[in-house]
Order: C-alpha cells, then sequence, then structure tokens
C-alpha cells in the first residue's frame, strides 16, 4: 500500500463553469471570474448561483429528452453549448474527440447532441 500523498488541483479562479446540478451551481459559481461565465441545465438548476459572473441557462436535460429521446447525451448537448459559446475549441476538434472517445454503440447519438448544442447556440436559442 502507498501511503503519498496525491495533489488534487483545484480551481480558483475559472473562466467558464458548466453546473448540471444545483449543488455544483452552489458550491462552484463563487469561483468564476468577474467576466467569467456560467451556464446552468435549468432543468435541474432552479435558483441561479450568486457569481461574479454572467449566468445563461438552458433546460439541456430536457430538451435532450425532447429532441434525442433520451436524457443521457444531455452532458454532451451542454458540452458543445459551453465550448461553442466559451469560444474553447472549434467544432471540428470536439467532433473528432466524441468521434475517438465514444463507445461505437453511443457515438450516433453523442454526435446528435453536438450538433444539437452547437445548433441551440448558434440559432440564438441560448
Amino acid at each position: 500500500m502507498n501511503d503519498e500523498e496525491i495533489d488534487f488541483p483545484e480551481v480558483m479562479s475559472a473562466d467558464i463553469l458548466l453546473s448540471m446540478t444545483q449543488e455544483a451551481a452552489n458550491e462552484y459559481a463563487n469561483r468564476v471570474k468577474p467576466d467569467g461565465l456560467v451556464i446552468i441545465d435549468t432543468t435541474f438548476v432552479k435558483n441561479p448561483p450568486k457569481t461574479p459572473g454572467r449566468v445563461i441557462g438552458y433546460p439541456f436535460t430536457l430538451e435532450t429528452k425532447k429532441r434525442l429521446g433520451t436524457e443521457l447525451p444531455a452532458n454532451v448537448v451542454a458540452l458543445a453549448a459551453t465550448v461553442c459559446l466559451g469560444n474553447v475549441a472549434s467544432k471540428e476538434v470536439l467532433h473528432q474527440a466524441i468521434s475517438e472517445l465514444t463507445p461505437e454503440g453511443k457515438k450516433e447519438i453523442n454526435l446528435n447532441a453536438l450538433n444539437f448544442g452547437y445548433e441551440l447556440v448558434e440559432t440564438g436559442v441560448i
């Protein structure tokens, strides 16, 4: 058995926070920079957090279930929206990562979720 202490990096000041739960929003929103962005899933985050940053909310889980028939890829929809809104990476890079890292049986729905997340931002829904 190894008793070595493991360092765990902790975000002290975030540019972007994606929160899919009320608990996460409550715990981490205060760590967002004043010019930062907090994106919340309003399906589960009913009380927008107090934060120095800007808050954008969308019912990712609810709308993913309506659009794709299951709520499971809601995290991919929210990730795509976050990457797009935060200008973190290109759609092509995210598409490639999902294509390479998703198990074969889930790849199609995750790519559909990716496209749905980008569509929400590109059409101005969020």
